[in-house]
């Protein structure tokens, strides 16, 4: 195998906890490479995986033939069986996604678009999905989502196999922000994965100077009495102040209904009732 691919699956895998598309002791992945299949292990953080840490396991064989005591993933046969159905799969990732397992406690309509489409998606309930999924899944399918469970997706390559998970997630995260709406711990969360690593690297000050300057161009909009400019100004406002609380480690939701959780946190009225204010 050229040692750039097997670092590229590595590279893609490791991605998935920079990203927060999974965390701790969950998901798993696989590459395959002509007889040889690459999984990662059972039992073990899989954040930061090396190289070393991976099982190897001939295909044909379906036996164990890396040289350490670690375990292959409890799913290995799911993927044993892909590779060996499906020719054109070779790298498979398994992971626990948030919105996707957030969405489909409530829905059982499958988002899709123009790069994943509908006939590309397969929807199974947790129970005896393994026994199920054999009758469902074909040469077309790229993901395969089990209820309570998690997404698997199905690539030629790593790249493709991270971006197909990676793209079924901010689906189900924008067909459900569509429907339940956005909650300020998700817009905070929001913020901190597009913003944070470059803002932290500033000054905390200038990114104070930032906020002040969007609070300035908000009201600059609503002397001015122009609505779409008024809309636009009051998101950049609250994305600048949720990117301070992000920089502070402060959980706005929290600190909120801390102090505003019923009435009013001074005369204790709902509605208010103090006096000179």
């Amino acid at each position: 195998m050229k040692e750039s691919l097997l670092n590229k699956f590595i590279y893609y895998f490791n991605l998935l906890y920079k990203k927060g598309l999974s965390y701790g002791l969950s998901g798993n992945a696989s590459l395959r490479e002509k007889d040889k299949i690459y999984i990662t292990p059972t039992g073990s953080p899989k954040e930061g995986i090396e190289k070393n840490d991976l099982v190897v396991i001939d295909l044909k064989k379906e036996k164990i033939i890396s040289k350490s005591n670690k375990k292959p993933s409890v799913e290995a046969d799911f993927h044993l069986w892909v590779y060996k159905n499906f020719k054109k799969i070779n790298s498979i990732f398994h992971a626990h996604t948030f919105y996707a397992n957030l969405y489909f406690l409530k829905k059982d309509k499958v988002p899709c678009d123009e790069a994943l489409k509908k006939e590309n998606i397969i929807l199974l309930k947790e129970n005896d999905w393994k026994g199920r999924v054999k009758n469902r899944i074909n040469e077309k399918t790229k993901i395969l989502h089990i209820k309570n469970h998690g997404t698997f997706s199905l690539g030629k390559s790593p790249e493709e196999a991270f971006a197909i998970l990676d793209h079924f997630e901010n689906l189900c995260r924008i067909e459900f922000l569509k429907t339940e709406g956005l909650k300020i711990k998700e817009a905070q969360n929001l913020i901190k994965e597009i913003y944070f690593e470059r803002d932290s690297k500033r000054e905390f000050t200038k990114n104070v100077l930032w906020f002040v300057e969007e609070v300035g161009e908000f009201l600059q909009a609503i002397r001015k009495k122009d609505k779409s400019k008024i809309e636009e100004e009051t998101a950049d406002t609250f994305a600048w102040f949720l990117t301070l609380c992000n920089l502070l480690n402060l959980n706005l939701d929290e600190i909120f209904l801390k102090k505003y959780s019923q009435f009013c946190p001074r005369c204790k009225k709902k509605p208010c009732e103090c006096q000179n204010i």
